[in-house]
């Protein structure tokens, strides 16, 4: 019997206000129509897009970008698919989230911060998933329980789905070693980027590779100690995962800056 290799297919979770923009702009670059872009909930574990998985499947798709959660691979039983993805310092990237919401009308919680919600308070009234362990959230929703994501993308979390155990953290450390490729650091961009260009490949056309930026505008404003301490207290597991990748703990295939 023959053995035909599965097409390869490339998952890149891009994570809130971690330089998406300027991945986005490479990977266009890189693959041009071989890549999917989802960031309307199409391959929302709970209530995919059968029409979105069908075009991928029936085109020459090689990458599909968003804000993805682990998982999504299998809608894709016929492809050898990996994961991809960059991480920021957990801390930077909930007071960048905080800043972007209260720039942007769009946002769900625009209002709150608009009229006063302080950061502390915002974290603290269980409204945002991006802003408790989100990269552990997305790694163990499926896992678990579907509802680590409120049903409907425009609803506020609960309390009682906010992720803190343990057991969420070992599944994510878990599925970050045994199902990515590449695993990069914002604050390491450039250099990260040349590993990721070593493994997906160089392009044609140099000027692909993007000058790194973080879609925000200059903010002079200043974390509180006590706003540290809540940012920490609801990341916790997130600051572990990305200390882990840093310094190596944490080794997929890939791993920027090793």
């Amino acid at each position: 019997m023959t053995n035909i290799s599965k097409p390869p297919l490339t998952i890149f979770m891009h994570i809130p206000k971690t330089a998406g923009t300027s991945l986005r702009e490479y990977l266009t670059c890189h693959y041009g129509d071989q890549i999917f872009y989802d960031y309307e909930g199409e391959l929302r574990l709970s209530n995919p897009n059968p029409a979105f998985i069908e075009r991928v499947k029936s085109s020459r798709c090689k990458a599909i970008i968003g804000h993805l959660s682990f998982g999504v691979h299998e809608f894709f039983p016929d492809y050898e698919v990996r994961y991809a993805t960059f991480l920021r310092s957990p801390v930077q990237r909930v007071i960048s989230h905080c800043l972007h919401v209260a720039r942007e009308p769009r946002s769900r919680h625009y209002a709150l911060i608009r009229d006063g919600m302080k950061l502390g308070d915002f974290i603290r009234s269980h409204r945002a998933p991006e802003q408790n362990n989100h990269l552990v959230r997305l790694m163990s929703a499926d896992k678990f329980r579907v509802d680590l994501w409120p049903p409907n993308p425009d609803d506020d979390i609960g309390q009682i789905d906010q992720v803190f155990a343990k057991e969420h953290l070992d599944i994510s450390i878990f599925r970050l070693r045994t199902h990515f490729d590449f695993i990069g650091i914002v604050e390491n961009f450039s250099s990260d980027l040349v590993t990721l260009v070593a493994k997906i490949g160089q392009p044609d056309n140099s000027a692909c590779i993007p000058v790194p930026r973080l879609n925000e505008a200059p903010s002079k404003y200043q974390v509180t100690y006590e706003e540290l301490a809540i940012i920490t207290q609801y990341n916790k597991l997130d600051i572990a995962i990305y200390e882990d990748v840093l310094s190596g703990a944490i080794a997929p295939k890939l791993v920027g800056g090793k």
